[in-house]
């Protein structure tokens, strides 16, 4: 029976790395020092990622959204509300001086 090759990623790796002639060789001389975690990573590592989609949904479905609506609207309301206002206040602001100039 004929022999086959492997056919699993670690065998191609080690065909590519023999072919390219590098090996890995370690980059630092001492041990690798990790970053400390901040709070606030600290705090979303509580949560499993679930957790923090349902969040992010709650956040911008529910207050977000509606936020950006009624910012929206109370513009359009004193655009229009100033519109009608202006065309209101040149009618009645003017004066009539009629009666001044009778004789």
């Amino acid at each position: 029976m004929a022999e086959y090759k492997p056919n699993s990623n670690k065998f191609k790796e080690e065909q590519r790395d023999d072919k390219i002639g590098r090996k890995v060789e370690k980059i630092i001389a001492g041990s690798a020092k990790l970053k400390k975690k901040s709070e606030i990573k600290k705090f979303v590592g509580l949560f499993n990622q679930d957790e923090i989609r349902d969040i992010k949904a709650h956040i911008v479905a529910d207050i977000i959204i509606p936020a950006v609506k009624d910012i929206l609207l109370d513009t359009v309301k004193t655009v229009l509300s100033v519109n009608s206002q202006s065309s209101d206040k040149g009618y009645s602001s003017k004066v009539s001086y009629k009666s001044y100039y009778q004789l």
